[in-house]
């Protein structure tokens, strides 16, 4: 386990070496390959039971015949060719660990159990998955379409507003850069089991146009972490986060058949459900104290009307308390008034991003 000289725990990830900000990431893509008729079969099946929620039974068994159409798993690196990245998590729920890393968790869990990881998170690159957008012809013209602005004072898409106008030319000089957002939410895999509670880390590519961009063919999924976290959300960020700074600072270079394309990608926006975006700012939560992420107002505690605890309460007022300033979301609040301390989203070396529950509450 790792200590410091006062034996407290010390997250491995701060111990890592730092991304390369230098380098871009390169990656060739050689177009998707054509499908085997069996497999054409298999991945429309799929998708099927994907797109009409079909009952665990019926899933259960057209997977059967999934299974019988698709000799390995060969088939499924030859339609996505993306290969995931597995992390060992801890056992409770704590963090995240690195590759390799073989030491227990502060809570004591151990990883491995008879040499076997006790539990998983997949982390599918960020940068793979962006270089198969640009590498497809239609993805990528759709990428370089030109945002004509809304008129004067509208206020219709991410192009529209200040803060993307204001970094427009230090941030997307090209016209391939991407801007992005990410959406932290919890969901139930099955209905009415808590045992099956996920959370899953989603991307989508604000430089698509609005019509096109929340279509589930552009929209990209980079991990779900499996179970209830219930340690320090940063840590199963991590991988990504790290992946960020380099494409933010050196960018990423795909080599395709149409030719070689350079780009930069700018984390814009985070966000998520009320427990997600409160992990994301450090926020108390909303049953604090100081529970409103737009203004001070101080909740009152009164017992529950079952009588079973003590819930916070808003009192009525026809005026709003002090409204909260940005810098108590960026930069952290010294006093308990809501923010716990300095969110580590990106941008590493600009301020365009709003660290991004905060801007939620400012919009």
């Amino acid at each position: 386990m790792y200590r410091d000289a006062d034996e407290n725990y010390v997250d491995p990830w701060t111990l890592k070496m730092p991304p390369c900000t230098i380098v871009p990431i390169d990656y060739i893509e050689y177009g998707q390959a054509p499908l085997d008729t069996h497999e054409e079969i298999s991945f429309e099946i799929y998708s099927w039971i994907q797109e009409h929620n079909v009952s665990r039974a019926g899933h259960e068994d057209l997977i059967k015949l999934l299974n019988k159409r698709i000799k390995s798993e060969e088939g499924f690196d030859k339609m996505f060719n993306l290969k995931e990245t597995k992390h060992c998590m801890c056992p409770n729920g704590c963090r995240l660990f690195l590759e390799n890393l073989k030491a227990p968790c502060s809570c004591g869990k151990p990883q491995f159990k008879n040499r076997k990881p006790i539990k998983t998170m997949s982390y599918f690159p960020l940068a793979k998955q962006l270089s198969a957008f640009v590498a497809d012809n239609n993805t990528r013209n759709l990428l370089l379409e030109t945002h004509e602005p809304s008129g004067e004072g509208a206020l219709e898409d991410i192009f529209d507003g200040k803060v993307f106008r204001d970094h427009k030319q230090e941030l997307f000089p090209n016209n391939l850069d991407i801007p992005i957002s990410l959406f932290i939410d919890g969901f139930s895999a099955f209905k009415g089991s808590n045992s099956s509670k996920m959370t899953i880390l989603h991307i989508v590519v604000l430089g698509l146009p609005a019509q096109e961009r929340y279509k589930k063919e552009h929209m990209l999924q980079i991990a779900i972490i499996p179970g209830d976290h219930n340690g320090d959300l940063y840590t199963f960020l991590r991988p990504l986060l790290n992946e960020l700074r380099t494409l933010e600072a050196a960018g990423i270079r795909v080599t395709c058949p149409d030719g070689i394309f350079s780009f930069n990608v700018h984390l814009m926006l985070t966000s998520g459900d009320i427990i997600g975006v409160q992990e994301i700012c450090h926020y108390t939560g909303h049953t604090s104290q100081y529970g409103c992420r737009q203004c001070r107002i101080k909740t009152i505690p009164h017992v529950s009307p079952s009588g079973n605890g003590t819930g916070h309460y808003y009192s009525g007022s026809a005026a709003m308390s002090s409204p909260r300033e940005i810098n108590e979301f960026t930069d952290g609040n010294k006093v308990d008034l809501g923010p716990r301390r300095q969110p580590i989203l990106p941008p590493y070396n600009h301020s365009i991003v709003i660290p991004s529950s905060a801007w939620m509450s400012y919009t």
